[in-house]
């Protein structure tokens, strides 16, 4: 559900930043933004082993949320590239704004919700996932400057395949009889993915 921001995405792409340039176009991320919201939808609904179950619906909502939040929050930088008279906002700018405000609020719940036992270990794995995710995010700037909002947060979202991997052979969250399930909705949301991409 968490790719339901692929679909905010193509209609601000569509209606508010007229990035597609035909029928063809609207059709293509149309379908492929069907096909990933399908696949991802498929996975969720994929009972998890046991151990790694959670609260199902929170977790469907909490996804939803980021979906939404996902979805919208690079409405100002777009609109400020694409409207301002002389636009001063760099890719270094927006690269180290996104990094700040996600290190913010991360750094101040660890001081509410934090642990003494173990705070620089994980310190340490945080700070390799955040670099890890600015690598990812310098990329998906480049694409949204070559390809637009409306193809690139869906095609970014293909990550959903490399989540699918790590979640069915390295964290074993899923039985081995729902494996066809989850690499089924993978393959769907690959689908998709390629519609987005041959969208032109």
């Amino acid at each position: 559900f968490f790719n339901f921001n692929s679909f905010i995405n193509i209609a601000l792409g569509l209606v508010l930043f007229k990035e597609a340039s035909g029928l063809r176009a609207y059709a293509f991320l149309l379908a492929g933004g069907i096909l990933l919201f399908l696949g991802a939808g498929w996975v969720a609904r994929v009972s998890a082993a046991p151990s790694k179950e959670g609260n199902l619906k929170r977790g469907m909502l909490l996804s939803l949320a980021a979906g939404f939040f996902w979805g919208i929050y690079f409405v100002p930088v777009k609109a400020l590239q694409l409207w301002a008279p002389e636009p001063g906002l760099g890719f270094l700018h927006v690269l180290s704004g996104l990094i700040l405000g996600g290190a913010v609020p991360a750094l101040l719940s660890g001081f509410f919700y934090g642990t003494k036992r173990g705070l620089l270990k994980n310190t340490g794995w945080g700070l390799a996932t955040a670099v890890l995710w600015a690598v990812g995010t310098a990329c998906f700037l480049a694409s949204i400057q070559s390809l637009g909002l409306s193809r690139a947060v869906p095609m970014v979202n293909s990550n959903t395949l490399v989540y699918a991997a790590w979640s069915l052979f390295v964290f074993r969250e899923f039985s081995l009889s729902q494996w066809p399930k989850v690499l089924g909705g993978a393959l769907v949301v690959a689908a998709g993915v390629a519609l987005m991409a041959l969208s032109g």
